[in-house]
């Protein structure tokens, strides 16, 4: 199992909207596992973490390829793009431990 992580740093006053269509978006993809976005509480909250989870870097490579060809993502990096201050982070991580509860 992978996860990968983006963190994503917004204009002054863009937060909002962005979470909001990150939120559109994430709701309607068919990821094959967990996703989770997180926003700081305190401190720089002008910014999103999303986790995404993969079974291997060869399947979470292809769902960002066929997410990309969805016709509405045009759409989407439209508006996103306006909103973001460059640097996105991407970190791609191999998941040494979970414990289920």
């Amino acid at each position: 199992m992978i996860v990968h992580r983006i963190t994503v740093r917004y204009q002054v006053g863009g937060v909002e909207e962005a979470v909001n269509l990150l939120k559109e978006m994430l709701t309607r993809a068919d990821f094959p596992h967990a996703v989770r976005l997180y926003r700081p509480r305190f401190g720089v909250t002008d910014m999103t973490i999303g986790e995404f989870e993969f079974e291997s870097l060869a399947q979470m490579e292809q769902f960002w390829r066929d997410w990309e060809m969805q016709p509405e993502m045009q759409a989407f990096w439209e508006k996103y793009r306006h909103l973001i201050e460059p640097g996105m982070v991407h970190d791609i991580l191999d998941v040494m431990l979970e414990i289920e509860k």
